[in-house]
């Protein structure tokens, strides 16, 4: 039997507009589903890798997810405080690597203002700064790496944001220095400013001081700050020093400790909990693990793509349908020209490899095609997210995107089957009367 591809080819060259409509609709199709499969798994990744470092994250009753959302991927919101008893205790405890206490409410234009501790900083000792050193000065600083100063450069905080215009916004006069640089983490903290904790307490119970300083320097504003905060920086903080904390992550020595701290501050002041002795040993607290969170999230995540898929899948059928109701229709111009090919010799084997042939080219074609426009999609996606979070996400194809694209591949090739027996038992005599 002769080669059918050169035909094949020839005849799509011929009605080349169509054939790429065709490929077009089906790399489309296709892609929608590539883009959501690897956009969410992408996403998915790089959500629980920011939340590596959080062991155990502690705040006051209210929305767990919240907590996480502010505190691992720094989404603007303003949290209740903590007991000001809470830390002195949580500090105390033998299984724990560190507690530090995250202030959030700052800015510096658009990026958050942290306040923290040097452990937190470095993440105990695990993360090696890339550039400078930790602050050990209330006026110093760390930054991410995203975020637009340099080593040895002066700013001022701004209380509140416009993206949180729940918070009152308003400049502080207090001036910090950068000392350090973080490396590159590919998460919210990349666009993230750290400074001690004891800075941001003495700014914000100094505010009505600073107020009647209005007329001072900052360099007169630094020296009463300097008076009026704590001369040493981090651990052990007492009771009457902590000025308010909207939460406080905790690193734990082992997973032992992990389950037992969730447990001893996974505190609710209701009325079937409130015990005599809570009341006296206890404030009111929630304890969250961020990956427990984070599954809550997945969930809703999985839902929606879910259904996102089933939509693509169902566009994917329609679309092979219709590619398969086209090429039945074009069987009808090409009648006399496969009838000439049947009366010049060619066997019905030929004829239905030559249909067959077209069709597979062209839903093969719109697969590989689907999926770089499935990548570039799950690309245009995350980075729309990114921007939101600070993320740092590259989604990547995997054997479920092929197997996607080869699920089309192989349902489109058994499709064209079916022109391909029509055109095979086409009536010669009857065509070329």
């Amino acid at each position: 039997m002769p080669n059918p591809l050169p035909l094949a080819i020839a005849e799509l060259r011929r009605h080349l507009a169509g054939a790429i409509a065709i490929v077009l609709l089906i790399a489309v199709a296709v892609a929608f589903a590539i883009a959501i499969s690897a956009g969410e798994r992408a996403l998915r990744e790089a959500s629980a890798r920011a939340a590596d470092r959080f062991d155990i994250i502690i705040g006051a009753p209210g929305s767990s997810a919240q907590l996480v959302l502010t505190t691992v991927y720094l989404q603007a919101a303003a949290l209740p405080l903590l007991a000001d008893d809470v830390l002195p205790r949580l500090q105390l405890d033998k299984g724990i690597e560190y507690a530090a206490p995250l202030a959030v409410g700052d800015y510096v234009g658009d990026f958050p203002v942290i306040g923290t501790s040097r452990d937190f900083v470095t993440d105990g000792t695990r993360i090696n700064l890339a550039e400078g050193r930790n602050f050990a000065a209330r006026n110093e600083a760390v930054i991410g790496s995203n975020v637009s100063l340099s080593v040895d450069t002066y700013f001022q905080l701004t209380h509140g944001n416009i993206a949180a215009p729940s918070i009152d916004e308003h400049k502080h006069g207090f001036k910090f220095g950068v000392v350090g640089r973080l490396p590159k983490s590919g998460t919210a903290w990349d666009n993230a400013i750290l400074v001690p904790i004891e800075a941001i307490w003495g700014i914000h119970t100094g505010a009505s001081m600073a107020q009647h300083n209005d007329q001072h320097s900052v360099a007169d504003q630094s020296a009463t700050h300097s008076e009026t905060s704590p001369t040493t920086l981090g651990p052990p903080w007492a009771a009457d020093e902590i000025k308010g904390v909207p939460a406080i992550v905790v690193r734990v020595k082992s997973p032992a400790d992990a389950y037992r701290l969730r447990a001893q501050y996974q505190f609710r002041s209701d009325s079937t909990q409130h015990t005599k002795i809570n009341t006296i040993t206890r404030s009111s607290t929630m304890a969250v693990f961020p990956a427990e969170v984070l599954v809550e999230i997945y969930a809703v995540m999985g839902d929606m793509r879910k259904v996102m898929t089933a939509l693509s899948l169902a566009t994917q059928v329609v679309v092979l349908w219709a590619v398969l109701l086209v090429m039945i229709a074009a069987l009808s111009t090409r009648r006399q020209s496969i009838a000439v090919l049947r009366a010049m010799g060619a066997p019905p084997s030929f004829i239905f490899s030559l249909v067959w042939l077209q069709s597979f080219m062209l839903i093969g074609l719109g697969a590989a095609l689907g999926l770089v426009f499935g990548w570039g999609g799950s690309i245009m996606l995350v980075n729309i997210f990114a921007r939101e979070t600070g993320f740092s996400i590259t989604p990547m194809i995997t054997s479920t995107e092929w197997f996607l694209a080869a699920t089309v591949l192989v349902t489109g090739s058994v499709l064209a089957i079916i022109p391909s027996m029509i055109a095979w038992q086409q009536n010669i005599a009857r065509t070329l009367r």
